[in-house]
């Protein structure tokens, strides 16, 4: 599992994408997470946002664990071969190696034994520019 998360870290890093535009980000996420049997994957969640819902056996308290989707207007000087492909764009807050830590929940929540409860990983958009959090609250399907 850690060289698949090696390689979903410098994919991501290789792809990154400005606040609000997180489209294929969010995209690899989903495709990523997917093989791991979320109960729910929503997507769009305050724009390009994703939620991926874990649902255990009984009702319980509710657990989000949160990381960002987006990068930076900079351009990056790095020579290594996962560099950025986006001009003038590059993770330089760490955020594609938060949404791995993240994503990398899932497959151990696939085989978790909890009884009640769940867990949501959500993956925000539009940190950078302090939007996000505020649409996220707002989207109807975050409340619920």
């Amino acid at each position: 599992m850690i060289d698949t998360l090696v390689l979903l870290r410098k994919q991501l890093h290789e792809n990154p994408e400005l606040s609000g535009k997180e489209h294929e980000t969010a995209n690899s996420i989903v495709e990523f997470v997917k093989d791991f049997n979320p109960t729910q994957i929503i997507e769009g969640i305050g724009g390009t946002g994703v939620g991926v819902v874990y649902h255990f056996a009984e009702s319980g308290p509710t657990v989000v664990i949160r990381c960002e989707l987006d990068a930076l207007p900079i351009v990056e000087e790095n020579t290594f071969n996962y560099r950025s492909k986006n001009s003038g764009v590059s993770h330089k807050c760490g955020h594609d190696g938060h949404m791995t830590i993240v994503a990398g929940l899932a497959p151990w929540l696939k085989e978790a034994t909890f009884k009640r409860g769940k867990v949501v990983l959500l993956f925000q958009p539009a940190e950078e520019t302090g939007k996000g959090a505020a649409n996220v609250i707002e989207d109807s399907r975050f409340k619920n």
